[in-house]
């Protein structure tokens, strides 16, 4: 089963979760998970996508920074939200370059969202599929 937005924000409604606590404790949970199996000083590059997934992926990288990691973003559609206070200017990178000890995480496309994929993002996937990278999703 494919649990669709509408069907997620109804259940968290009925709980008294709002969406954006969500997000915090999905991110953690993942930031969490990431330090538990990366738990060497390799550096991350996160690949944001515009929605739910893209932003999940902020709070990570706010999460791994706050834990001491180096860590980069890469916004896949060339723009970064306008609610970016969680990352540094530093950390935001206008391409994919990785070298072999760089982890990927990949918080493009969720299960909830479109996930017809653009030309630049298909090239995007198929230079990850290409490479012997590390790659969570």
């Amino acid at each position: 089963m494919i649990l669709d937005k509408t069907v997620l924000e109804t259940v968290l409604a009925q709980e008294g979760i709002s969406m954006n606590a969500f997000r915090n404790q999905a991110a953690k949970a993942c930031a969490d998970a990431l330090l538990m199996h990366e738990d060497n000083a390799r550096p991350f590059l996160i690949l944001i996508g515009s929605g739910n997934n893209g932003r999940i992926g902020l709070h990570i990288a706010s999460c791994l920074k706050k834990a001491g990691r180096t860590v980069k973003v890469f916004f896949v559609e060339g723009k970064a939200p306008a609610s970016i206070k969680a990352i540094e200017d530093n950390a935001i990178v206008s391409s994919v370059t990785a070298d072999s000890e760089t982890v990927l995480v990949d918080a493009v496309k969720g299960a909830d969202e479109d996930c017809t994929l653009s030309a630049k993002e298909k090239a995007l996937f198929q230079t990850i599929n290409d490479t012997a990278l590390t790659l969570y999703s």
